[in-house]
């Protein structure tokens, strides 16, 4: 057995070669090269250094790891500007798909420890994660039965042509005798009172209403009360088919929302719209919010053919088509959209009434300081859809129908990435630049095959057969499934 430093040096000296042979920048820096051996050596013995084991057993596989916090660089030096690696993260939005073009382009991505050295990452791709547009029958459910823990629905026809439908919070009992206190009064005045407890963010109720020419609604997370209040004639699909005409409106979780419609004529009228919404993040512990608005005008001209035109507005904080990304790829602090979209309604035969839509959408968004995106172009997206509605197949009340339609992807638009792979021995930061396309891959298409009937005054019946085609943009992925609904009514 050999012993002694004439027989440590070497082993010691052979360590230290392999740190400067791996970092070349090192062997100017001997003092930060022992540093490392020191810092990453196995205490032995007593706590500390001791007279029998020294500063420890030497850890080559230890010293060949990252030591302390490590960054990601986005400026020149490697001591310049950066990022704690595990700030930084991305929330695709829907419409740009698993964002695989944009993972490829970050496989070579290093970050650098305390001591500047580069390490590859073992999965850069990871930072890239993808919101999902599957429709899941198991999902649904689990929905119905959060619901139902968090308090009693309440649906109910008010006085005045005014409508209300929600989920009222299980609460103390001076709450939950205002809701008594509303359904028995079935007054409008009565809600003003009751409103000021139902702005918790968990909250679900819409309210409806119409006085002459002048309709409204207003309410929050509407996608859950639009999904409650099943057994109104648009409910026969699965796809909302407003939601999907009118995109902008729907990015991330509404947290309020209003709609509004004058008829100016019997044949044309001018509505209004805002959403306000969220997009929360609990991966990357971020969130960001948005503001839609929306002008639209219809004109019936014929009995047969009626127009919409829609032009609505998106404006996003820390979000872009809600979607999230901060640290270094943030795709931008603020982002603007501009929708474009139309609508056209046909009476085929009195029983058979088929409808088309079309939207065109352009996103711009400011570079955000700091990010590895050095430049991003305009975004352009799209979504469309047609349906065709069959009245009275076995009864004057009952409705089948098909719809086929598109949820908005972006089919055009690129990104300029500096992606660091290394650096210099002076200190430089090596980058590959790449044009990266954040158009999706393919573009999904959502089939539905849907039959409703109303049995009388207190009972509907819903069941959809569907069929999810290049699921979430990726042309090798696809959905499918059946949702058989009902709905009672207590007179």
């Amino acid at each position: 057995m050999k012993s002694g430093t004439s027989m440590a040096a070497p082993i010691v000296a052979g360590a230290a070669a392999l740190l400067q042979s791996k970092w070349t920048f090192l062997k100017t820096d001997p003092k930060k090269t022992a540093d490392i051996l020191l810092r990453t050596a196995e205490d032995l013995g007593k706590t500390g250094v001791d007279s029998v084991y020294g500063r420890g057993l030497l850890r080559v596989d230890r010293a060949m790891q990252a030591q302390g916090q490590t960054t990601v660089a986005v400026g020149k030096t490697v001591d310049g500007p950066s990022f704690d690696s595990s700030d930084g993260g991305m929330i695709l939005p829907r419409a740009l798909g698993k964002g695989h073009a944009l993972k490829a382009a970050l496989n070579n991505m290093v970050v650098f420890d305390e001591y500047g050295r580069d390490f590859k990452l073992a999965d850069a791709g990871g930072y890239v994660q993808a919101r999902s547009n599957v429709y899941s029958v198991f999902r649904h459910f689990e929905n119905r039965f959060e619901m139902a823990d968090q308090g009693a629905l309440v649906s109910m026809q008010m006085a005045n042509g005014f409508n209300f439908t929600g989920v009222v919070p299980d609460r103390q009992e001076d709450e939950l005798a205002a809701v008594t206190a509303l359904q028995k009064s079935a007054q409008r005045t009565s809600m003003a009172g009751y409103m000021d407890y139902m702005q918790d963010d968990r909250d679900v109720w819409q309210l409806d209403g119409e006085i002459e020419d002048f309709r409204f609604s207003f309410g929050q997370r509407t996608g859950l009360a639009r999904d409650i209040s099943f057994g109104a004639p648009q409910d026969i699909f699965l796809f909302d088919a407003e939601l999907l005409a009118q995109p902008l409106m729907s990015m991330g979780e509404q947290s309020m929302y209003a709609f509004s419609r004058y008829g100016v004529s019997k044949n044309f009228g001018v509505a209004f719209g805002f959403a306000k919404t969220n997009v929360d993040t609990g991966a990357l512990d971020f969130s960001g919010e948005g503001q839609a608005y929306l002008l639209q005008t219809d004109y019936q001209a014929t009995s047969w053919l009626g127009l919409q035109l829609t032009q609505s507005m998106l404006s996003e904080s820390d979000t872009m088509l809600g979607g999230v990304s901060l640290g270094p790829l943030a795709l931008g602090s603020e982002a603007a959209t501009l929708a474009t979209g139309a609508a056209v309604s046909i009476n085929i035969l009195p029983s058979i009434t088929a409808r088309l839509h079309f939207t065109e959408s352009v996103t711009e968004a400011d570079t955000a300081t700091g990010s590895l995106f050095r430049e991003v172009d305009a975004l352009y997206s799209r979504s469309y859809g047609l349906s065709l509605i069959r009245t009275g197949i076995f009864g004057q009340h009952d409705q089948l129908g098909i719809s086929a339609s598109k949820p908005l992807y972006v089919h055009a638009g690129d990104a300029v990435l500096e992606t660091p792979t290394g650096r210099t021995d002076g200190g430089d930061v090596i980058y590959n630049r790449s044009m990266v396309s954040l158009a999706a891959e393919g573009s999904q298409t959502d089939l539905d095959l849907g039959y409703r009937a109303t049995l009388g005054s207190s009972m509907a019946f819903g069941l959809n057969v569907f069929y999810q085609d290049e699921v979430d943009h990726d042309p090798d992925e696809w959905n499918a499934g059946v949702l058989a609904r009902m709905r009672l009514s207590l007179n």
